[in-house]
């Protein structure tokens, strides 16, 4: 039996993205091309007390979990871990699942928890 790894805490909080609401991120699709996604909402989530992440059940929680609202434009992507990049963040992975069809465009969220 190998031990087990601690988890490695994000460096990312929803007030490293609060001040690029309105940015465009890319994304990079499963087909290499580049996907402009707009950041639409950064905000935290409060955990509820019966939650079992809440009670620790899970063996590592976020103190300060938080969600994020993109929006895009063209075909739905599928859910799934893609490469991102900001002009001032950088390159970095993020996990998106597609919440549905907006007003103009496809939804998608990340959620840090």
């Amino acid at each position: 039996m190998q031990p087990q790894a601690d988890p490695v805490p994000s460096p990312y909080t929803c007030d490293t993205f609060l001040p690029h609401v309105g940015n465009t991120f890319v994304l990079t699709s499963r087909s290499g091309s580049a996907v402009d996604l707009e950041l639409i909402t950064a905000e935290p989530v409060k955990l509820n007390p019966i939650d079992g992440r809440a009670v620790g059940r899970s063996g590592f929680v976020r103190r300060d979990p938080f969600r994020l609202l993109f929006r895009g434009h063209g075909e739905m992507l599928p859910q799934g871990l893609y490469g991102f990049r900001h002009e001032t963040m950088g390159d970095f992975q993020m996990s998106v699942v597609p919440v549905g069809p907006g007003e103009s465009g496809w939804l998608y969220e990340a959620v840090f928890n």
